[in-house]
């Protein structure tokens, strides 16, 4: 899935959002970073991390958990103009969407071995 989609869904959704796309990649690119250092990461065989660049690079999740990238844009809009409401009900749905994600991503992939010295 490309950042551009997912511009394009939100700003379907939010009309009056007074942020440019240069902001809404920035916010998508802090919630990739956490994303892979929290979660990704962690894993074996985890991909190299690639940075969000412009509205023609992918996403790491994929299209199946669009939600958290649409969630996670959504709160943070509102709370930058204001509207806690709908901020808080973003941001409790992202926090649903991102943990689907984190149980999904945790039972298809293996935790980093742990060495221990005695």
């Amino acid at each position: 899935m490309k950042v551009r989609n997912i511009i394009a869904q939100v700003r379907e959704i939010c009309l009056d959002a007074s942020v440019n796309d240069d902001q809404l990649i920035r916010m998508l690119s802090e919630l990739e970073a956490r994303i892979y250092r929290e979660t990704v990461s962690n894993y074996e065989n985890a991909p190299a991390f690639s940075p969000i660049e412009d509205e023609d690079s992918s996403l790491m999740i994929s299209e199946e958990y669009a939600d958290v990238y649409r969630y996670w844009l959504l709160s943070k809009i509102y709370l930058n103009v204001g509207d806690y409401e709908r901020y808080n009900n973003f941001a409790e749905l992202y926090a649903t969407a991102l943990d689907s994600f984190r149980r999904d991503h945790i039972r298809q992939n293996m935790p980093l071995g742990t060495s221990f010295k005695y």
